[in-house]
């Protein structure tokens, strides 16, 4: 994973667009198999409890991180799916996101309602009232008890 094994300079200060990588390797720290997934996830207090141990006994894992791309997209993943944890862990996110129109992920709006209301998904992304503030009224009015 390019991401963990290169040294990441966004943390210097310079503009994203001049995201330089190293080109000296790094290792993972020892025992421990990355993981990545969404940034978008539900924690149980159990795994929060778990992550917030984990870290104040581990310093050096988390400095680990501070040079990672987006780590915020691993290192939950990473601490959870190497645990006694990991087989209580479910893949799921429990978020509506389009990912068949442009841009990605697509901007939701009425046209969607439908869809939406159907769904499963506790949540939802993306909305952009600049590009139809009417499909928040509509879940607010339609989906949302009083």
């Amino acid at each position: 994973m390019e991401r963990i094994t290169y040294w990441h300079s966004r943390r210097i200060g310079l503009p994203r667009s001049w995201h330089l990588r190293l080109p000296i390797k790094r290792r993972f720290p020892h025992g421990f198999v990355p993981y990545d997934g969404s940034a978008y996830w539900c924690l149980s207090r159990e795994a929060v409890e778990h992550i917030r141990h984990f870290l104040a006994e581990h310093p050096a894992f988390c400095r680990f991180f501070m040079h990672v791309d987006v780590p915020d997209e691993i290192i939950f993943h990473t601490i959870l799916l190497n645990s006694s944890l990991r087989d209580s862990l479910v893949n799921d996110d429990l978020r509506y996101i389009d990912w068949t129109r442009q841009p990605l992920p697509a901007i939701l709006g009425v046209g969607d309602f439908e869809t939406l209301a159907r769904s499963p998904k506790l949540f939802a992304r993306k909305f952009d009232p600049r590009v139809d503030a009417q499909i928040l009224d509509l879940i607010d009015s339609e989906l949302i008890p009083e």
